[in-house]
C-alpha cells in the first residue's frame, strides 16, 4: 500500500527470512565467516545460537545460496521428529530414497554410502538443522552418530545447529556431553547497536527501493532501537507499522512522533480485536478514574507528604576525586520528600511467603506496572497486550515504557544494587507453590525500619527488607527519564553533541563547573567519577546507564520518584552491611 509513496519497488520489513534483504552487522559478519570456515576445513560440528528474531534463517538461508554445486545440502527447519524421522528427512534432502519401513541402520548404510560417493567426487555433503532448540535428546545423540561418518583422515558430513540460546543450555547437559565435545565452532548472533540498527533500516529500505533511501529521521530510528532491542524482526515490526501510518498521513519523512503512534498501536492490536472488555481493561479504567480523582485531590492541597531526612557522610573520600566537589540537589528540589503512592491504600503488614502462596490471579505483571507507572505519576495508556514477545518481561515492559515515555533497565544483581540506584522497580518473585511468576513493585524502602513497602495494583504492603532479599529472584525493572537527551553510554569515543548534553547536567545539578567543551576530557571524567562514588556505583569514569539515571534524577528536580530520601542510601547501605566504593 505504502511502497510507491515511498519509492519501494516492494515491502522492506517483510517478516518472512528474504536473503535479498540480508543484512551483515559484525556479529553477523562473524557468523558467516564461521560458516565459511567450517565449509572450507570440513569441521564435524558447528553452533550457532541468538535470540528470537536475531536473524539466523536469514543468515543461513543466505549462505547455503551462495554455495556451488559441489556441495550437497539438507536443510531440516522442523526438527520436532523422532530419530528415525531425522535420518528420513535427511535422506529425503540428499535426493536418496526411503521408505517408513526402512530401519535406522538401513537408513544410515544408505546415507554412509552416498557419503562415500561424494568424497571420492571430491564433494562435500552439508546437514543444517534451524530451530535445533527444538531437538530431543535422542535425536541430538542420533546426529552424535552421524559425526561419527567419516575416514581416516577427514568427517564425511558436515553438521551446523541454528537454535535458540536454550540449545546451549541442552548441549550442556550430562547426558549429551560426548556431543558436546566434538562441537569445534560457536558462534552467537546479538541484537544490532544503534549504529547498526540505522544502518540496518537504510539497508532494507534502499534494496526495496534499488536506491539509497531513507525515509526516518534519527530519533525515530533511536526510538525503534529502545522498542526492539535491536533485534530485527522486532525492528521490521515497528518500521513497517510507522511506514502505513506516514503513508496515511501523507508523511514523507517518519519521526519519532510517527513511531511513537506506531508502537502504541502494535501493542493495542490484540486489545482491539476482543469484543467483551477484559479484567486488565477494567482495572484501567478504574485506575484512570482514581488517578483523575487524586488530580484533583492534590490541587485542593489535600495531601501532605512525610520528610523523611538522613545525612550523607562517606567515610573518606579517595585521593583522585576533589574533596569540595558534593553532589547537591538543585535548589528548587528543597528537602528531600519520599515518594508516597496516593491513589493507593495505606500499606499493610504483611508476610512476603504468605503473599507469594495467593491464588494465580493475585500479584500479576499488569497489575505491578500500574504501580509503577502511578509512582511516577503517569496517567497509563493501554497495557501491552499479546502483540510481540509478549511473553517476555523484558520486551513487555520495554514497550509499556515506550508509551508513557520511559526509559526500561533491566536488573540482574543483589538488592543493594536497587537500594543504590534508588528508582521504584517491579521486582520479580518465583512462587514456588503455584509454578508462576510473581511481580511486586517496590515504592519505598524505610532505612530505619528496615521494611519495604511492595504494591500490586492498588494494594500496598510493608515487608521486612531481609524477606525480600531472601524471595526475591534478582531480576527487577526499574524506569528512568533521559530529561537531558543522552541516549548512549559516554566515554571519550562517544560524540561531542553527547559528551555536551552530560557537562551540561553535571553542570545543572550543581556537581561541578565544567567547560562545555565536547570532548570527554580529565575534568569531566572526573566529574562522573564523584558522582558514582558518591552514590555507590562502581567508579570506572563512564557514564553508563546507571549513572545517567542518577544524574537524571539530581537534574529532574523533584520530578522522578525516589526510593528513599536522597541523602539516606549510606543509612541504609551500612546496615545492610556493603562496603563502600573505595
Amino acid at each position: 500500500m505504502y511502497e510507491p509513496f515511498y519509492g519501494f519497488t516492494e515491502k522492506p520489513f517483510k517478516l518472512t527470512p528474504d536473503p535479498a534483504f540480508l543484512f551483515l552487522s559484525a556479529g553477523h559478519e562473524d557468523a558467516w565467516a564461521h560458516l565459511k570456515y567450517a565449509i572450507s576445513q570440513n569441521e564435524g560440528f558447528m553452533v550457532i545460537t541468538g535470540e528470537v528474531g536475531t536473524g539466523k534463517t536469514t543468515l543461513c538461508r543466505s549462505f547455503l545460496e551462495q554455495l556451488d554445486d559441489t556441495t550437497h545440502v539438507a536443510y531440516i527447519f522442523n526438527p520436532k521428529m523422532d530419530a528415525q524421522q531425522l535420518l528420513q528427512a535427511v535422506n529425503d534432502e540428499l535426493g536418496l530414497t526411503s521408505t517408513s519401513s526402512d530401519t535406522v541402520k538401513t537408513l544410515m548404510d544408505r546415507l554412509n554410502t552416498f557419503l562415500l560417493e561424494r568424497k571420492v567426487a571430491n564433494e562435500s555433503v552439508l546437514l543444517l538443522v534451524d530451530e535445533a532448540q527444538n531437538l530431543s535428546v535422542d535425536v541430538l545423540e542420533q546426529l552424535r552418530l552421524l559425526s561419527n561418518l567419516e575416514t581416516a583422515k577427514d568427517k564425511l558430513l558436515l553438521i551446523i545447529l541454528v537454535g535458540q540460546p536454550e540449545l546451549n543450555s541442552i548441549l550442556e547437559t550430562h547426558e549429551l556431553r560426548q556431543l558436546t565435545q566434538r562441537i569445534s565452532l560457536y558462534c552467537r548472533l546479538s541484537p544490532l547497536n544503534l549504529h547498526e540498527t540505522s544502518a540496518y533500516i537504510a539497508s532494507r529500505c534502499s534494496v526495496a527501493a534499488k536506491k539509497s533511501v531513507m525515509p526516518f529521521t534519527g530519533k525515530a530510528v533511536r526510538m525503534i532501537h529502545q522498542f526492539s532491542g535491536g533485534v530485527p524482526r522486532l525492528i521490521n515490526v515497528a518500521c513497517d507499522r510507522a511506514l502505513l501510518i506516514g503513508f496515511n498521513q501523507e508523511e514523507p519523512r517518519i519521526t519519532k512522533k510517527i513511531v511513537k503512534k506506531a508502537l502504541r498501536e502494535v501493542s493495542e492490536i490484540t486489545a482491539s480485536k476482543a469484543a467483551p472488555p477484559t479484567p486488565q481493561s477494567r482495572r484501567l479504567w478504574k485506575v484512570t478514574g482514581m488517578a483523575v480523582a487524586v488530580l484533583l485531590v492534590t490541587i485542593l492541597g489535600w495531601l501532605q507528604w512525610p520528610l523523611v531526612k538522613a545525612a550523607f557522610k562517606p567515610s573518606q573520600a579517595p585521593s583522585q576525586i576533589p574533596s569540595q566537589v558534593i553532589v547537591t540537589p538543585p535548589p528548587s528540589v528543597g528537602t528531600e520528600q519520599s515518594q508516597d503512592v496516593s491513589w493507593m491504600a495505606e500499606p499493610k503488614d504483611a508476610d512476603l511467603a504468605t503473599l507469594l502462596g495467593l491464588p494465580t490471579h493475585h500479584l500479576v505483571r499488569d497489575d505491578a506496572l500500574l504501580a509503577l507507572l502511578e509512582a511516577w505519576k503517569v496517567l497509563p495508556q493501554t497495557l501491552p497486550q499479546g502483540g510481540v514477545d509478549a511473553h517476555l518481561d523484558e520486551r513487555y515492559f520495554q514497550l509499556a515504557g515506550i508509551v508513557h515515555d520511559l526509559k526500561l533497565l533491566p536488573l540482574q544483581g543483589p538488592l543493594e544494587t536497587l537500594i543504590r540506584l534508588n528508582h521504584p522497580g517491579i521486582l520479580v518473585f518465583q512462587d514456588t507453590r503455584n509454578n508462576r511468576k510473581a511481580y511486586l513493585t517496590c515504592i519505598s524502602i524505610d532505612p530505619e525500619a528496615g521494611t519495604v513497602v511492595l504494591a500490586n495494583g492498588s494494594e500496598q504492603y510493608n515487608i521486612d527488607l531481609e524477606q525480600v532479599s531472601t524471595f526475591w529472584s534478582g531480576t527487577a525493572y526499574i524506569y528512568w527519564q533521559d530529561h537531558l537527551d543522552i541516549n548512549e553510554t559516554v566515554n571519550r569515543f562517544t560524540p561531542s553533541k553527547t559528551v555536551l548534553a552530560l557537562q551540561m547536567g553535571v553542570n545543572a545539578v550543581g556537581l561541578e563547573k565544567l567547560p562545555l567543551t565536547g570532548e570527554y576530557d580529565v575534568a569531566t571524567r572526573e566529574a562522573v567519577r564523584s558522582l558514582q562514588w558518591r552514590f555507590r556505583l562502581p567508579v570506572d569514569g563512564i557514564a553508563g546507564p546507571e549513572t545517567q539515571m542518577l544524574l537524571n534524577q539530581l537534574y529532574s528536580k523533584g520530578r522522578s520518584p525516589r526510593l528513599y530520601a536522597l541523602f539516606t542510601s549510606s543509612v541504609l547501605l551500612e546496615r545492610m552491611q556493603i562496603k563502600r566504593v573505595p
